[in-house]
């Protein structure tokens, strides 16, 4: 899902910047800086978003992780307990 977050915002601002290209080939030279702007902001963004997107899911996500290892340590455990 951050995956997800990040390719979309990033795209966006790559979509931003195609129209400032476009609008720069048009001679719309200010419309092409006001387009611009968002994209390079939509790069920038797409990290950043990454980022609080994964520390969120690793947050949501770290109580069911933590009870699967201790269960899996615990078979573990029974396991080494049957052998010897």
């Amino acid at each position: 899902m951050p995956t997800m977050i990040a390719l979309g915002i990033g795209l966006l601002g790559t979509v931003f910047m195609a129209g400032s290209v476009f609008a720069y080939i048009g001679g719309l030279l200010l419309l092409s800086i006001i387009l611009a702007v968002p994209g390079f902001i939509g790069w920038g963004l797409a990290y950043f978003s990454f980022n609080l997107a994964k520390n969120r899911r690793i947050q949501k996500l770290a109580p069911a992780l933590t009870q699967t290892y201790d269960a899996a340590a615990e078979d573990c455990k029974q396991a080494f307990e049957l052998m010897h």
